[in-house]
């Protein structure tokens, strides 16, 4: 395996064009309940793989750009003032603007974590009795004014967050249950793994609107979690619990966190809908179609590293003089470096010119041995 800057760039065509895919069929209802939200769920999680892991194999079929890709990497090269190129410099901003979206993200979570600490709790003795029949004795459960929904954060332990409501009990067992759903899903790791994808690539519009994507897929896949084996009265009354949860909080101030994952969004009446519509639906859900959507998933994941992108040019008359073509191929060339750090280009054991530095990475020297002089 190998990685070089177009494995990297193949990736993150590959990332976007996943993520883009995801968006666009978790916004139809008809088929997250044809095929329920995993699909849709691993195609993410590949993508995301995909980005963090740019590797391409070594029989990789490379795909030449003539045009595009190649005016671009002509564009890279180009000298800004001095030795620095475009490239050079935006890798710099590349850097420097990942470190300050790091160094943001980790003291929103900081900040977060201070203010969860913060929260004025009151003891329910009905709450807890509630908690104790429905959740495992290492989820805490705390009633706060300070929460505007029920939510839930916590990584070794779970820690669930409820406004005074007025529910009954198998509402706000249901209500519970949901957010430690969240919890046992491991959602708050994809998350944080999203948020360090955030900073690396903070420049791509593509990953700044997938955040709210990534919410929502958790959410339906929390909802089916919870609602599995339930008759459709019990489906109902989940339904109900969520509706009651909306009417009483419609007028507070919802703040989603990073590190918490909470059960209704009011501002996001759409979306609200469709968990609604999916899970009275569930039963249509084809198992099969779901099976074999995931296998066309996987293939297509692994082929797609025995894919590169990388650009490619075709020398004019007035590039060669009109001269003889040689082809600089690995076989007949390679490129020798000497004492003083110059690279001379030979061809069929003869020296046929030198190479700089930033031309390594471009065809066809990425491909050709380096040997040092002695």
């Amino acid at each position: 395996m190998d990685m070089s800057v177009y494995s990297l760039a193949t990736a993150i065509v590959f990332f976007n064009v996943g993520l883009v895919i995801v968006r666009v069929f978790r916004r139809n209802t008809g088929f997250l309940v044809k095929n329920s939200t995993v699909t849709l769920l691993l195609l993410a999680l590949l993508s995301l793989i995909r980005a963090m892991f740019p590797l391409d194999l070594e029989h990789a079929f490379v795909l030449q750009s003539e045009t595009v890709y190649a005016s671009i990497v002509d564009v890279l090269h180009m000298p800004l003032g001095g030795k620095i190129s475009v490239g050079e410099a935006l890798l710099a901003a590349w850097l420097l603007g990942s470190l300050a979206f790091f160094c943001k993200s980790a003291y929103g979570l900081v900040r977060e974590f201070w203010q969860v600490r913060k929260f004025q709790v009151t003891e329910d003795a009905r709450i807890q009795e509630i908690a104790d029949r429905c959740l495992p004795d290492q989820v805490a459960v705390f009633v706060s004014p300070d929460v505007a929904v029920p939510m839930v954060t916590g990584i070794r332990k779970a820690y669930v967050y409820v406004p005074p409501l007025t529910l009954a009990d198998e509402e706000w067992q249901l209500v519970l249950r949901h957010e430690y759903q969240h919890f046992a899903g491991k959602d708050i790791y994809v998350k944080l793994f999203y948020l360090v994808l955030e900073a690396v690539f903070w420049w791509n519009p593509v990953v700044r609107f997938f955040h709210q994507e990534l919410e929502n897929l958790l959410e339906l896949r929390c909802d089916s979690a919870v609602t599995k084996g339930m008759t459709e009265k019990e489906q109902v009354t989940y339904l109900e619990a969520i509706l009651g949860v909306m009417k009483q909080v419609a007028w507070r101030d919802v703040r989603q966190l990073n590190g918490a994952a909470s059960l209704v969004d009011v501002k996001r009446q759409g979306f609200m809908r469709q968990r609604f519509e999916v899970i009275l639906n569930k039963a249509a859900v084809s198992k099969g179609r779901s099976i074999r959507n995931v296998c066309i998933i996987v293939i297509v994941f692994v082929c797609s590293y025995f894919v590169v992108v990388q650009p490619g040019w075709y020398p004019t008359e007035e590039d060669y003089g009109g001269g003889e073509i040689v082809e600089v191929t690995k076989e007949n060339a390679y490129i020798k470096l000497d004492k003083n750090g110059v690279m001379e280009l030979y061809v069929d054991g003869e020296i046929f010119g030198t190479v700089e530095e930033n031309e390594l990475d471009t065809p066809p020297y990425d491909e050709l041995n380096i040997v040092r002089e002695e």
